[in-house]
């Protein structure tokens, strides 16, 4: 009981300070499920912590699905934070959440806390324009009639347009991974 209590008023200290930089804050386990759910993420996301308690992230942010959630828990893990950006739909307009995820490990147990914050209108701007431009690019190069590959630095290739993956006999699967000198 003494431990519970301490820890109880150990997260409340943790959430008048944390709620002083963040928008909304909860707390996720190792699975994504929400185990702690904060007044200022009622506020945020107009949810009740007993409609919300032990269900999946993706219940917040549909981007993160349950196999998305392992590439995220897996960098939790070995570097302790991770950010994002993601939408958050209401009353007709689309508002982007900043989310910054860290690692708490403490009497061997890992504890993610998810802080929210809203992104201002010119951030958000900035964002979008970000995003279109990658869409933009990504098209034209997908529709181009030049052949176009991306290796990084070490060789190793990362993406090739159809027109490349036709000229030389390759799938567009079969292309990415390869290094460039196994073409030769």
């Amino acid at each position: 009981i003494i431990s519970y209590l301490s820890n109880s008023r150990k997260l409340s200290e943790f959430e008048s300070f944390a709620n002083a930089d963040s928008d909304g804050l909860f707390k996720i386990n190792l699975h994504g499920n929400i185990t702690y759910w904060t007044d200022s993420a009622s506020k945020l996301f107009s949810i009740s912590e007993k409609s919300i308690h032990s269900k999946f992230i993706e219940e917040l942010f549909p981007e993160i699905s349950q196999q998305y959630f392992e590439v995220i828990r897996k960098k939790l893990l070995t570097e302790g934070t991770w950010i994002g950006y993601f939408p958050k739909y209401a009353d007709e307009r689309q508002d982007i959440i900043k989310i910054k995820i860290v690692a708490k490990q403490q009497y061997q147990t890992t504890d993610f806390f998810v802080f929210c914050n809203l992104v201002d209108e010119k951030q958000q701007k900035v964002i979008l324009a970000k995003e279109e431009e990658k869409l933009f690019f990504k098209d034209a190069v997908i529709k181009s009639d030049e052949m176009i590959l991306q290796a990084n630095p070490a060789g190793t290739i990362l993406f090739a347009n159809e027109i490349f993956c036709r000229t030389f006999s390759y799938e567009l699967d079969e292309i990415r991974g390869l290094h460039i000198l196994e073409m030769i």
